[in-house]
Order: C-alpha cells, then sequence, then structure tokens
C-alpha cells in the first residue's frame, strides 16, 4: 500500500511541471519545427512560373515554387535526412502558394501576405521524400520579415 501510494504521489508531483508556450504561429524560432522540418529565415532569390497542368489546382494558376537562399536554422527534426544549413539554396514548394492568400482563397480563413523575390520570411519547412531519394521541402505557412 506504501508503494502504490508512494507511486501515486511521485505522478502527480511530476505532471505539474513547468509548461512552455509557444506563439499561436506555430513554432517558436530556434524550436524543433517538427520531426520532418527545419524552422527557418529565408530571402527568395527567384520565383517559378505556374505550372499550367490541372487548371483545378491553384499551382496551375499561381506561383508555388522558388529558390529560397537559407540565411538562418533554427532546428531541424530528427526525420530530416537532408538538413538545412546557411547559405545553402534551394528550391520550395509553397503549398498555399506565394500569392496573397486572400486572393487565391477568398473565403479562406489563412491571411498570408503573399511572398515576391528578395522578401525575407521565417516557416517551418517540411521535407517531404520523392521517389528515388530526394527530398523536398514544402512550405505551408511562413512568416513575412
Amino acid at each position: 500500500m506504501r508503494l502504490f501510494s508512494f507511486c501515486l504521489l511521485l505522478l502527480l508531483v511530476s505532471c505539474g511541471g513547468p509548461r512552455v508556450m509557444l506563439p499561436s504561429g506555430g513554432s517558436a524560432p530556434g524550436t524543433n519545427a517538427g520531426p520532418s522540418a527545419c524552422f527557418i529565415k529565408g530571402r527568395i532569390i527567384t520565383i517559378d512560373r505556374p505550372t499550367g497542368g490541372d487548371s483545378t489546382s491553384p499551382c496551375s494558376r499561381f506561383p508555388c515554387s522558388a529558390s529560397v537562399a537559407i540565411m538562418e536554422v533554427g532546428g531541424c527534426g530528427a526525420g530530416v535526412t537532408e538538413p538545412l544549413t546557411p547559405g545553402d539554396i534551394v528550391t520550395m514548394h509553397f503549398s498555399m502558394t506565394l500569392e496573397p492568400s486572400k486572393e487565391v482563397f477568398p473565403t479562406g480563413r489563412m491571411n498570408l501576405p503573399g511572398l515576391e523575390s528578395g522578401d525575407v520570411f521565417t516557416a517551418a519547412a517540411v521535407q517531404r521524400l520523392k521517389p528515388g531519394g530526394s527530398a523536398v521541402f514544402v512550405v505551408n505557412e511562413y512568416t513575412r520579415q
């Protein structure tokens, strides 16, 4: 009975530890952005033209891909097989396009300002593996600096 009481007391005490609050926008700078992501600060170098393929896809009408110069890396998750480092220039896919989100998704809740060549932003860049072993980094949300 004493052992049970001791274990219960230990459990209750360990549950009251400090908690770290993150900003409502997601991961805080310098923290792990997730198991398959790197938290980065980057600058848009060039923006690729829309693909023009599937007319139902936003990427057929709006740019979704850009070359990004990595300025800072705040941390990468353990699942990232090709970690980013400052100075890298990487092609990234922007799932919500590089246009302002209100123009692309007028009824959507997300309010992204859009990015142009030269703009600096922070984001959690999620690594997606492609067949053949290569990888692409996908940005779902970002904050323009």
